[in-house]
């Protein structure tokens, strides 16, 4: 069985957390005109996009590479009180290095400030026991994915800003 490894990234951004939540929640599929240098595309596969169980296709390219990446994820769990979304990866590139990969998104308002939250992005993804960290390629480590997330954040952050 493959040992579960956790990797997190918080990132504090001048924006609400119910707007940046929100956008997670219901327009995840508007990343690719959001942050197109890292999303390329995005299609909702099944359900409503926006529920548990709801199937999405993603192309997405990491850490620098040309190469476009894809992935196919379910909505695994969401928890409006806590404002956290857990998607897991059930298909697509990165599962030729893990055997599992889960990411769940925590956004928390800071105390005393109107428009700050913080955003924590956790990766837990399960190696697979043939396979070394070593030879994972670069573009594909958790670390690769943490760096996006956390881009992620402030870019979506600067386009509510922009839409207010």
């Amino acid at each position: 069985m493959a040992q579960i490894h956790c990797h997190d990234v918080e990132t504090e951004v001048n924006c609400s957390a119910d707007k940046i939540y929100d956008l997670f929640k219901n327009n995840m599929i508007q990343f690719p005109k959001i942050f197109p240098e890292a999303y390329k595309s995005a299609e909702v596969l099944e359900g409503d996009g926006k529920s548990v169980g709801t199937v999405r296709l993603w192309k997405y390219v990491l850490g620098g590479s040309p190469d476009v990446l894809e992935a196919k994820e379910t909505i695994k769990a969401v928890d409006d009180e806590n404002r956290s979304i857990t998607l897991s990866i059930v298909e697509g590139d990165v599962m030729n290095h893990y055997e599992s990969f889960d990411v769940t998104v925590t956004v928390t308002p800071k105390d005393g400030v109107e428009c700050g939250c913080l955003v924590k992005w956790s990766v837990e993804c399960g190696h697979m026991d043939n396979i070394n960290s070593e030879d994972i390629p670069a573009n594909s480590t958790p670390d690769a994915y943490k760096d996006v997330l956390a881009a992620l954040s402030q870019v979506c952050a600067s386009h509510l800003l922009d839409l207010a």
